[in-house]
């Protein structure tokens, strides 16, 4: 895969750069070495993922046969018995089915499968949208702040999945915040450097869109910061609303060849900046 081969050259790069400065300064060395361990940890990442997603892929297509022939049958127990019993039994089953369809659905969603999406797609248009069924969800107690940047260029994306990254994270945000607090939606474009790139294992030097999602909550633990895209990892002590939010997150991303940034400390809330390539045609 291509990412696998600009990450594999990005270690190298990394390694011969860490070689001509050991005559330099310790911290130089550090440095560089730092950043040789943040893209193996990324590479790493991306192949559990890849694995959880096959896996996960294989089993819910197998349960979502089965899932439709408990619900047909149950149907069909419901409709053919009198018995008030046995009807709230049916639709007491009905009701798991349907729980059970929507788990599915998220496990399905974890597979990496299908072409890079290439529609152009508006940022600012698609977070507009994701904002205004998002404002009635929240809670009165947070409150839902955006500041957009003007003449954005286009990205290549699904809007559907996209939408669906802005959705998780401001829901991310939610369950953090435990009492009042705000859930910030910005939007910018940035040129990387390769400089810049060398705390990000996916990162690499180009133009991008970025979508970032800042809460205020009690920030994420340092010891679960590590595995945060992993399936029913919450970032609150106790596990809190754990599930696949942010590990679908991290496979649309991915799936659009960008990634994701996440800066925390316990206290201080969390910031989700995630890095979406602009469509070719669109830099000037």
């Amino acid at each position: 895969m291509e990412h696998i081969e600009h990450q594999i050259s990005k270690v190298k790069a990394g390694l011969e750069i860490l070689s001509h400065t050991i005559d330099g300064s310790l911290t130089e060395v550090k440095a560089h070495m730092d950043s040789v361990g943040h893209i193996l940890a990324e590479y790493t990442h991306d192949r559990k993922m890849e694995s959880i997603g096959l896996m996960a892929g294989g089993v819910a297509h197998d349960f979502k046969n089965f899932i439709h022939i408990i619900a047909v049958n149950a149907g069909s127990i419901k409709d053919s018995t009198e018995n008030a019993r046995n009807v709230r039994r049916c639709r007491q089953i009905t009701a798991v089915c349907r729980k059970a369809s929507d788990l599915v659905e998220h496990m399905m969603n974890l597979t990496e499968t299908g072409e890079l999406p290439t529609k152009k797609v508006d940022l600012n248009v698609e977070v507009k949208k994701g904002v205004t069924l998002l404002q009635d969800a929240l809670p009165e107690r947070i409150r839902l702040e955006t500041v957009f940047s003007e003449d954005m260029s286009s990205i290549a994306g699904d809007p559907t999945q996209i939408c669906q990254v802005i959705s998780n994270l401001v829901n991310n945000g939610r369950e953090a915040i435990e009492g009042e607090g705000v859930i910030s939606i910005t939007t910018g474009e940035v040129i990387l450097e390769a400089c810049d790139c060398l705390k990000h294992g996916n990162a690499r030097p180009g133009e991008f869109a970025v979508l970032t999602v800042s809460d205020s909550g009690p920030g994420i633990p340092p010891e679960i910061l590590p595995k945060i895209y992993d399936p029913f990892v919450s970032g609150k002590k106790g596990n809190g609303n754990a599930g696949f939010g942010l590990a679908i997150v991290y496979t649309i991303v991915r799936r659009h060849n960008g990634w994701i940034d996440v800066e925390s400390k316990e206290g201080m809330g969390a910031r989700f900046s995630v890095y979406f390539p602009i469509a070719q045609g669109e830099s000037e």
